[in-house]
């Protein structure tokens, strides 16, 4: 038994490989002559501190990261306008985007305001107390994605000896390459080697990977039938490798266990024929799904919600197009109103004159606790390279 966390139920599910353009902003900053800032300063620490353009009702968002980290010429920090070969759209960032290849998709957990130059100053330990806490960089990690959530295979085909073909992704951050895959269908006791294939675009520098990369291994459909689970298990160049468990806090960040599907015989109504069930840990979203049930608690509890919650409801947009006298009285019936749904829109600003220089090109996965982009060089007109993120 886990205790919940108060996180989002985003599951495995919130990732995707995205294909950026932009400008490096260690350039943009060299042209601006802050290393200067710095060496004057020896024994001062300067942090990068951007913010979105968006008002919201806490202030707006902030985020920061080491100078000396930006101008590291193998960190291919980006000032991103570009997502697969478009405008950056308003729901990823429009107009202009800070990519943070190999960081978590929120950059950093600390919002440190205007220009902190010191941690020990009396505004950071306001701020921040403990910077070796902060959630910065993604960590090792792999999931199965083939079979999904809910998916059967039909037991017939056990007689032809069928083949299927088991699928996921995995990444790592700091650039680190993934080694090799590797899943088990008996627990964690024998493991069986994965075919790996990073996507086909170029990387920068050739030291960093800052994509995800795809894997798979065919295996007899027998095999699930005597099989306890499919784990999957990743090793990063350095030979860092995955917990069999989850290490717990309370915010569910930075999981990085072995991903567990567990097959279960299923006899569907609709046909005469026995299938295979696969069921993943959590499904995304509200569903209960998954193979890791909510405590009895939890169940009592959200059956008293659903027990309260009015039959009728309407959107505000429904309402919205109402005026008349008669129409608010039938509304005052009404016990609930479902809020509109609305967009979350975080533009980023950053208040430096950004040059016109060559435009470097990357490619990123996206994910919802990582971020994480590949770049090309300051010398060449135009780059492609992999990166992965948060949304």
């Amino acid at each position: 038994m886990i205790k919940k966390t108060r996180a989002f139920n985003y599951t495995a599910a919130a990732a995707d490989c995205s294909y950026w353009k932009g400008v490096i902003l260690r350039d943009v900053l060299l042209e601006a002559d802050v290393q200067q800032l710095a060496k004057s300063n020896p024994d001062k620490t300067f942090w990068v501190n951007y913010e979105g353009a968006d008002n919201l009702s806490e202030g707006k968002y902030e985020s920061c990261l080491p100078l000396d980290y930006v101008l590291d010429t193998n960190k291919d920090v980006l000032l991103a306008y570009e997502m697969n070969d478009h405008p950056v759209p308003p729901d990823h960032g429009y107009l202009l985007r800070l990519m943070l290849p190999g960081w978590v998709g929120a950059r950093s957990v600390k919002q440190l305001p205007s220009f902190i130059e010191n941690p020990g100053s009396e505004i950071a330990e306001i701020m921040f107390r403990h910077p070796s806490t902060i959630c910065t960089t993604q960590m090792l990690n792999s999931v199965i994605v083939r079979p999904a959530q809910g998916e059967r295979i039909d037991l017939g085909d056990l007689k032809n000896g069928a083949m299927y073909r088991v699928e996921g992704y995995a990444y790592s951050g700091s650039g680190n390459e993934i080694d090799r895959v590797e899943v088990s269908l008996d627990g964690g006791d024998r493991w069986l080697y994965c075919v790996r294939k990073y996507p086909d675009a170029p990387i920068r520098h050739g030291r960093k990977f800052w994509t995800w990369l795809h894997w798979h291994i065919d295996l007899p459909i027998s095999k699930f039938v005597r099989a306890k689970s499919i784990l999957v298990c990743a090793f990063d160049e350095h030979k860092n490798t995955q917990p069999p468990k989850p290490v717990w806090n309370i915010e569910g960040m930075m999981n990085k266990c072995w991903y567990e599907v567990r097959p279960e015989t299923y006899d569907p109504p609709d046909t005469s024929s026995t299938h295979l069930l696969f069921c993943h840990p959590v499904d995304a979203g509200t569903s209960t799904n998954g193979w890791i049930k909510p405590s009895t608690s939890e169940q009592i509890e959200s059956i008293k919600q659903n027990a309260s919650a009015p039959e009728n409801q309407l959107t505000r947009q429904e309402i919205e197009k109402h005026n008349t006298q008669d129409d608010c009285e039938r509304l005052r019936s009404m016990q609930h109103i479902s809020p509109k749904p609305r967009m979350h829109i975080r533009p980023f600003q950053m208040k430096i004159h950004l040059l016109q220089t060559n435009s470097p090109r990357l490619t990123f996965t996206l994910n919802s606790s990582s971020l994480a982009p590949a770049i090309p060089s300051r010398s060449s007109d135009n780059h492609d390279v992999c990166h992965r993120q948060d949304a």
